[in-house]
């Protein structure tokens, strides 16, 4: 999971799960949070799903608590959403001051939460849209006062692989898959040195197909192996 749905947890109680997990790992945890917005899963799981402005809101109040929990000894919040009054959260992460926080998503909103709390955001799009949320982000960060260059950047994308372009594209067709990657090892290359030119320092990439040993192959010998 690439980050979790802050509406499906009250922020106090994962706090204290991240700082666990956190603990069990030896300082390995990556904590990624987004604001949800699939509203099937909501209906199916009988929650509530509130309008998008509300729960950017509430992604940026569950952030509040969560950091101020890790952090702080004894700290207490009181926001429209959540509340919490001399919480303890022990123990503390093992990283300091807090496991890195990725905040997922791509609007406008959500990117103001981003420059307050991320150590890395995660979204995409194409080459003009991801200098658009470039943009946005910055702006963003220059009024908090905030470096963009602190926040670090990742994408996520379907990838499909072939030995050939056409071959990628029947893959695709016969998955029913619309994948943002598609094609040769040597267009996966093209694709991911663009996106690095842009920014992106992690690449996640989802293939329905990874444990066919042929993927595999020309995965690693004509995409890893290159990049490494």
């Amino acid at each position: 999971m690439l980050v979790l749905c802050s509406s499906y947890r009250n922020p106090a109680l994962l706090a204290k799960m991240a700082a666990t997990l956190d603990n069990i790992s030896q300082g390995r945890l990556e904590f990624g949070i987004g604001a949800g917005w699939y509203e099937e899963e909501y209906r199916r799981y009988g929650y509530p799903y509130p309008d998008v402005s509300t729960r950017i809101s509430m992604l940026d109040e569950s952030l509040q608590i969560i950091t101020k929990m890790w952090c702080e000894e004894k700290p207490s919040f009181k926001g429209k959403y959540y509340a919490i009054k001399e919480a303890y959260c022990q123990p503390k992460p093992v990283q300091r001051p807090h496991p890195p926080i990725t905040v997922g998503g791509s609007g406008r909103l959500t990117l103001k939460v981003a420059a307050k709390y991320a150590d890395w955001t995660n979204y995409g799009g194409s080459v003009e849209q991801v200098k658009e949320l470039h943009n946005i982000l910055e702006g963003w960060c220059r009024s908090i006062g905030r470096e963009v260059k602190s926040i670090r950047r990742s994408i996520h994308w379907l990838g499909v692989l072939g030995k050939t372009k056409e071959e990628a594209q029947e893959k695709a067709g016969l998955m029913g898959l619309e994948p943002d990657l598609c094609g040769s090892p040597e267009d996966w290359l093209t694709k991911i040195n663009t996106y690095a030119e842009l920014g992106f320092e992690r690449f996640i990439i989802f293939l329905p197909d990874a444990y066919n040993e042929r993927t595999q192959n020309l995965l690693y010998e004509g995409v890893i192996s290159k990049l490494v």
